[in-house]
């Protein structure tokens, strides 16, 4: 009876194991990261599960512990990690270099008490923190209205009480289309809005080797014409059109380009922590909480371990 019993437990815990889920990564349409969708498609990651979903999706995913690894802008993870510090950076995939914009009615004049739609729990209230700064103006000086990625074109042609709207491409598109002027974008500030690998803490401690075999696959597919060529497929585009949207990035084509961007990353981390300490007076809504003094050890953060092997 004890021999049976023991083997009924062997067989139940193998079972389990040959079922075990496999680590999920969620991946959303920054033109960028339509890599590891590519890669997915072409089961050159089969060890994991590839889930694509929208970008906010993932970022909420990835902080509750739903999903192993994402992809995030770095003033994103900064904010999640204010709040469950469950994450380390493997990685950089690129920065915004003409991705993220402002556009402005043509008439707008100081945009001093002017209001302008935004997405304001994402990249855009940082990146237009960063705009108003050059003007000589801070987030106080505007209100912010609060206005969906997707939407912001919509936004700017329907709603004529706003002087504005700051987005990424292409939810710009249409609003540009309508006669928006393109004032800014993020070439115009360069390496402020980093794009990361992100992996959940625990998960990369129990299995470090699969996450190196993942960024080693990744870099190897961003110089793969295969992998462009279903990129752009994926996106309905032709290739040409598909490469014209990656200039809106300056894109690491291998581990080392990535291992060098990391220390320029840990400063713009501590101005983002910065920006952090106090809300907008205009934020509304459950974004405020993500404000406040709140601190994070910046090394603790980033792992270059896996870059410095692969370089």
């Amino acid at each position: 009876m004890k021999k049976l019993l023991m083997l009924l437990v062997f067989s139940l815990i193998t079972t389990a194991t040959s079922y075990a889920k496999k680590p999920v990564i969620c991946g959303s349409n920054w033109p960028v990261w339509e890599v590891v969708h590519a890669m997915a498609e072409l089961n050159q990651i089969d060890e994991f599960e590839y889930r694509y979903e929208k970008y906010e999706t993932c970022v909420a995913a990835f902080q509750s512990g739903v999903r192993d690894m994402t992809f995030v802008t770095l003033y994103d993870f900064i904010s999640m990690q204010r709040v469950k510090n469950n994450g380390v950076i493997l990685a950089a995939t690129d920065y915004s270099s003409g991705g993220d914009g402002v556009v402005l009615h043509g008439n707008s004049g100081s945009l001093n008490g002017k209001k302008l739609g935004l997405q304001s729990n994402s990249i855009s209230l940082y990146f237009t923190h960063l705009f108003l700064k050059k003007q000589g103006l801070s987030l106080n000086d505007i209100q912010i209205i609060n206005v969906s990625s997707d939407k912001v074109s919509e936004a700017f042609l329907k709603n004529k009480q706003l002087a504005g709207v700051v987005g990424w491409n292409p939810n710009l598109d249409e609003a540009i289309k309508g006669g928006g002027k393109l004032t800014a974008t993020s070439a115009d500030f360069p390496e402020n809005i980093f794009d990361l690998v992100v992996v959940n803490r625990d998960a990369y401690k129990q299995n470090p080797e699969l996450y190196l075999n993942f960024v080693k696959k990744y870099f190897n597919a961003v110089n793969d014409k295969a992998i462009l060529a279903k990129m752009a497929a994926l996106s309905q585009v032709p290739v040409k059109e598909f490469e014209l949207w990656l200039s809106d990035a300056h894109i690491y084509q291998d581990a080392a380009s990535s291992l060098a961007a990391f220390p320029r990353m840990k400063t713009v981390a501590d101005e983002v922590q910065a920006f952090f300490k106090t809300p907008p007076k205009s934020l509304k809504g459950r974004i405020r909480k993500s404000f406040g003094d709140v601190s994070l050890n910046t090394e603790q953060l980033f792992d270059d371990s896996v870059l410095k092997k692969l370089k």
